[in-house]
């Protein structure tokens, strides 16, 4: 229910004369992943780029549905980032199932 509230909140505040250029920006909690050839057949191409990462989520497929509804584009999936910014973290963590150290990309 808060997910739907949310997304019909930001629906009202999208509710502008065609002339005035939105920008929707803000962090989601969603992932979209790489787009599928299915995307490309139910035309999703039009919301997001070829540069996606991993798989997609629910919320992912939320955004994804919101993004075509208004024929907006999420930018972040329109270009090859640099490696250094396709992770959020990466650092050493205790593994205490493997009993050693190893190394962790979230």
């Amino acid at each position: 229910q808060l997910l739907i509230d949310f997304y019909g909140q930001v629906r009202d505040a999208l509710n502008v004369p065609a002339n005035v250029e939105t920008f929707v920006l803000g962090d989601f909690n969603s992932k979209l992943g790489k787009m599928t050839f299915s995307d490309k057949d139910f035309g999703f191409g039009r919301s997001m780029g070829n540069f996606g990462m991993g798989l997609r989520n629910e919320m992912g497929e939320h955004l994804l549905d919101f993004l075509s509804e208004f024929d907006l584009f999420a930018t972040n999936t329109g270009f090859c980032h640099p490696a250094r910014h396709t992770t959020t973290y990466t650092g050493w963590r205790k593994d205490w199932s493997a009993g050693h150290n190893s190394k962790k990309t979230i």
